[in-house]
C-alpha cells in the first residue's frame, strides 16, 4: 500500500500497520479493538503507542474517527471517503451505509454555505438485533 505522507511526518511501519487493519476490517473498531488486532502483527505495540498512532493518522486524513450516541467509546474507520454510518444501540457495533452527497449539495445552495466534512450517524437497533429480539417475543 502506497501513501502519501505530509512533509516532515514518516509513516511508520506501525502506522501502516494500524491503517492497513482499518481498511482490512470494516467493523469500526475501539482503539482497544485496533490494539488487539495490530497485537497479532507487533506483540508488543502498547495500548498509549495506538492511541498516538491513531490521533496522527486522524489529525492527518488518513482514517475518520466516529462519535455516536450508542458507542461507549469513539470508534475508528479506515475509509474517509464521505458515507453515513448506523451505529446500533444493543450491539454498539457501527455500519457503513451507502454514499451520499445529496445532503452537502443541498447546504451548499441553499444555505450559501462551503461544506468541507460532515458526517451522519443514523442511531437505533440493527436488523441482526431486531431479528433476535423478536425471536423472545
Amino acid at each position: 500500500m502506497i501513501l502519501k505522507v505530509p512533509q516532515g511526518k514518516r509513516l511508520t511501519k506501525q502506522r501502516s500497520i494500524i491503517l492497513e487493519e482499518l481498511k482490512k476490517n470494516r467493523i469500526h473498531p475501539t482503539a482497544l479493538e485496533v490494539h488487539k488486532l495490530v497485537k497479532k502483527r507487533l506483540p508488543k505495540i502498547s495500548l498509549a503507542t495506538i492511541y498516538r498512532n491513531l490521533k496522527f493518522l486522524q489529525s492527518n486524513g488518513y482514517i475518520m474517527s466516529i462519535n455516536c450516541e450508542s458507542c461507549n467509546s469513539e470508534r475508528f474507520d479506515g475509509f474517509t471517503d464521505h458515507h453515513q454510518h448506523f451505529s446500533c444501540k444493543v450491539c454498539q457495533k457501527v455500519y457503513d451505509m451507502n454514499k451520499s452527497k445529496s445532503d452537502e449539495v443541498k447546504v451548499n445552495k441553499k444555505e450559501g454555505h462551503q461544506v468541507d466534512d460532515y458526517q451522519i450517524i443514523f442511531n437505533g437497533i440493527c436488523k441482526i438485533c431486531l431479528k433476535k429480539e423478536k425471536q423472545y417475543i
